[in-house]
């Protein structure tokens, strides 16, 4: 769209020149498709399947035949499995941190008795143990830590897992919520994951665009751009959800309808018909309320959804994947070490570049993005 604007710079009227169409920002769930997509490259691979703990290997335990890698043609299949799986790695690395002591020296014998503000503090020490523990804390300095010459692979590649799909579900999250307050964290957290698996990435560029457009923009209009984000269409609490996604549905109706019209179809018929496809989706959505028609949806019954949890449990209580253990192998994914890293230097050198252009008004590559 900013290239659209640049070729239109010269038009006669502000609306000919695209100047409603201002500030012109990324969108957030496709952000989130992307990053999930890169997810799945990092730490999905169908030659796993035999190694206890990986992604693959729990797919093929709940006979997820949906879930193949390929987020783009089944998104809500691979997100409800990430949410799932990251959940649960949540809840082993919970036992795992009470089975070892976590505890410990943290909490007195008579905190129920204990006042508010003693409880809080104490909550926050075992919480900040524990992210210390799974590498949650960016600024964790701790070097107490036990290391081994000899890496636990699994460990690392849970950890690791556990590290961006736990970043996944926060913007998941923030969006359900519509917390534009999260949204400029959010971006700036997943840079560096962006950046993990390229640094041409184009969502990276958007999401630098964003956070620098947001810093520049009066107060208005950074409440503008922020919620813009989200739509809330039925209304309820925790019922938001991104801008872009709607407009996707949107479009797809249109298509629907457009494809409904044959072959030898008019410019004029094509508008008529998508001018009034979103009153029509309505009509169809009241007719099937009505008639009782199931709505077809992506989501399993509670039923299977227990017996996964049970599955993932008992398959995770075998394995002890958060008890390190030196020298066990993952041979597929050999990372060294259990958290997620860039290099630095890189990453500010990319940053600068990235900033260079877009001040000069240079908008990201298609080419640049990587296949």
């Amino acid at each position: 769209m900013e290239g659209a604007k640049d070729l239109k710079r010269l038009s006669l009227t502000p609306q000919a020149r695209l100047e409603h169409l201002d500030p012109i920002v990324c969108e957030l769930w496709h952000l989130k498709q992307d990053l999930l997509e890169k997810l799945f490259k990092r730490f999905f691979d169908k030659k796993s399947s035999s190694e206890p703990g990986t992604l693959s290997h729990l797919k093929t335990i709940l006979k997820k035949s949906d879930v193949n890698g390929k987020v783009k043609s089944n998104f809500r299949a691979h997100s409800d499995f990430i949410n799932l799986i990251i959940t649960e790695m949540i809840v082993e690395q919970a036992n795992e941190f009470v089975t070892n002591g976590g505890f410990d020296n943290l909490v007195p014998d008579n905190i129920t008795a204990a006042t508010k503000g003693t409880k809080t503090r104490v909550r926050d020490e075992v919480m900040n143990k524990f992210m210390n523990m799974y590498m949650y804390n960016e600024n964790d300095n701790d070097t107490t830590r036990e290391t081994s010459t000899e890496p636990d692979e699994l460990y690392n590649y849970c950890c690791q897992l556990c590290q961006w799909g736990l970043h996944f579900m926060a913007l998941d999250n923030t969006a359900s919520e519509g917390d534009i307050m999260r949204v400029i964290p959010n971006l700036m957290k997943c840079i560096p994951f962006l950046f993990s698996h390229s640094k041409l990435s184009k969502y990276l560029v958007e999401c630098l665009d964003v956070i620098l457009k947001c810093k520049s923009a009066s107060t208005l209009t950074r409440t503008r751009i922020l919620e813009g984000f989200f739509v809330n269409r039925k209304g309820g609490v925790g019922k938001n959800v991104e801008a872009d996604l709607v407009q996707e549905h949107f479009v797809r109706n249109q298509k629907e309808l457009i494809r409904g019209l044959g072959a030898n179809k008019t410019d004029k018929a094509i508008l008529r018909v998508t001018g009034a496809a979103n009153a029509i989706s309505h009509i169809l959505e009241d007719l099937d309320t009505n008639l009782k028609i199931p709505t077809r949806r992506g989501h399993h019954s509670p039923d299977s959804n227990e017996k996964d949890i049970s599955a993932i449990r008992q398959c995770f209580r075998e394995i002890h994947p958060f008890k390190v253990t030196p020298g066990r192998k993952c041979s597929k994914f050999k990372f060294g070490t259990p958290e997620f890293k860039v290099n630095t230097e890189q990453l500010l050198s990319s940053l600068e570049t990235i900033i260079q252009r877009i001040s000069n008004g240079l908008v990201a590559d298609e080419d640049d993005e990587e296949q």
